[in-house]
């Protein structure tokens, strides 16, 4: 909506608990809880480009007691934190240069960086690995949750886009055949390696980058090995960065007579390679379309080594 961003998900719940009964074992419930919310951002529109990362700031979990007066209700409270960027891209002209066959004018400049969007991308990236479970860890049982984040090691500028480079960290808690201490818990990485493909990029470009777990699973092959399947989630935002010098004020003297009067009031010139029609005619104090008119030019490109007849104004 205008001047407000929307946030939908989902929270997933793993808890562990034991009931008020000291023959009840410890029990584990998995819950995926969606959400919505929005939030205000003055000025934004439908149109615009947005860069959002959303962070949890703080989360809590309370027993409640049911209508029977059983404490079987979760009371789930979480507060996102979210660093918003929305780009709005406009299309104008901009004054680089100015002159008159009339009069001397000097621009004043300033140097700025302006920024285009070049590509928005978002792409999916899978990965499968085994991992071995060492016999200090126990032999599985069962698997009862496992859980991960994104660690980027590296995003580099390539010709083809960003390469980046990370690592899956993965938490894993299952059960063994300990009565004492029926639940073990493990930790592992599993690296990854992806173009996120971006035509166009140089050493001036900007991007911002997102990187997010989609999907995590694991499955227990045997008592000693999980097989790891992921989906990575790499959104990018491409920004062409370039330095312009806009013209901030003009001042205006009067032409210098003497050097006007050595130039010579006819010139038959040989186009240059780079020289635009612009150029020439600011160079012998003319009008562009004076020389189109004079030479009878249909467009304005000018060919290196063509001829051009100039009358000085």
């Amino acid at each position: 909506e205008e001047g407000k961003v929307q946030v939908k998900g989902e929270l997933f719940v793993f808890v562990l608990y034991a009931g008020d009964d000291d023959t009840n074992p410890i029990q584990w419930l998995e819950q995926a809880v969606p959400f919505v919310g929005e939030v205000s951002c003055s000025g934004c529109t439908m149109d615009m480009v947005p860069y959002i990362q959303t962070t949890v700031l703080q989360n809590s979990l309370e027993i409640q007691p049911d209508a029977d007066g059983e404490e079987r209700i979760l009371q789930i409270e979480m507060v996102l934190e979210l660093d918003m960027k929305v780009f709005r891209e406009e299309s104008d002209s901009i004054l680089t240069d100015v002159y008159t066959p009339h009069m001397e004018c000097i621009p004043g400049k300033k140097e700025v960086v302006l920024e285009q969007l070049l590509v928005k991308n978002n792409a999916k990236c899978r990965v499968n690995d085994r991992i071995p479970v060492q016999e200090a860890q126990g032999k599985i049982l069962q698997i009862c949750h496992s859980e991960g984040s994104i660690k980027t090691d590296s995003a580099v500028r390539t010709e083809q886009g960003i390469r980046i480079e990370g690592v899956i960290q993965i938490r894993i808690l299952y059960s063994i055949s300990d009565d004492e201490m029926p639940f073990y818990s493990m930790e592992t990485s599993i690296p990854f390696s992806h173009l996120l493909e971006a035509q166009g990029m140089d050493s001036r470009s900007a991007f911002y980058l997102q990187t997010d777990l989609e999907q995590l699973s694991t499955i227990m092959l045997d008592s000693s090995e999980i097989e790891v399947k992921a989906l990575i989630n790499l959104n990018a935002l491409v920004l062409r960065r370039w330095k312009e010098e806009l013209i901030t004020d003009i001042q205006e003297k009067e032409l210098d007579s003497q050097k006007l009067e050595q130039m010579p009031g006819i010139v038959c010139y040989l186009v240059q390679s780079g020289d635009t029609l612009w150029d020439v005619a600011k160079r012998f104090y003319t009008t562009t379309d004076s020389i189109c008119e004079l030479n009878e030019l249909e467009e304005e490109e000018l060919k290196p080594q063509q001829a051009l007849l100039i009358v000085k104004k």
